[in-house]
């Protein structure tokens, strides 16, 4: 009888730890996104009239749900076109949604970013994004990301006010941490 009570005894102490040892996965409560994204474009009209755009967007965001991840990113945006350039350095508030589970190989999300930046030379600029994309996961705990994009843009200067927007691509890498 003293050998049952033991091994009962054993297994009550012991049934906590499958609990405790759950598995948890990329887009899981408490994971950590360490990533970002990358572009390039140029373009042209007639005559000498080229457009060069390179950005750069690093972000860490953190799950507070499993899906749902909140953070921040920031934006390095370096353009030129008929003899003029500049640097434009932004940083925001960032919310994004991923779909999936425990079982997903990759991870279709949804996004929204606001960023507020300067270019160093003339004005200041808020704008507001959103995106849609998909992470393919090429390691358990690093992903392959695509996303397009749909960016609303106010320039604030001396002058009035200029307002546009830019539709694009941007391919990206991102550590899941959990």
């Amino acid at each position: 009888m003293r050998k049952l009570n033991l091994i009962l005894l054993v297994l009550l102490l012991l049934s906590p730890i499958p609990l405790l040892a759950q598995k948890s996965y990329a887009i899981d409560k408490s994971s950590i996104i360490i990533g970002g994204s990358a572009g390039f474009s140029n373009t042209g009209g007639g005559g000498d009239d080229r457009f060069t755009q390179i950005t750069a967007r690093p972000d860490l965001s953190f799950f507070v749900v499993p899906n749902l991840a909140i953070g921040g990113n920031a934006m390095y945006s370096r353009f030129s076109a008929s003899g003029f350039s500049s640097t434009f350095l932004g940083i925001g508030p960032k919310v994004a949604y991923y779909f999936g589970d425990l079982k997903s190989k990759s991870y279709p999300f949804l996004s929204s970013s606001f960023f507020y930046g300067k270019h160093l030379d003339f004005s200041s600029h808020i704008s507001l994004q959103f995106s849609g994309g998909i992470a393919f996961m090429v390691a358990k705990n690093v992903a392959i990301t695509g996303q397009a994009f749909f960016l609303l843009i106010n320039e604030i200067r001396d002058g009035p006010d200029e307002s546009g927007n830019r539709f694009g691509i941007e391919i990206g890498i991102s550590t899941f941490v959990f």
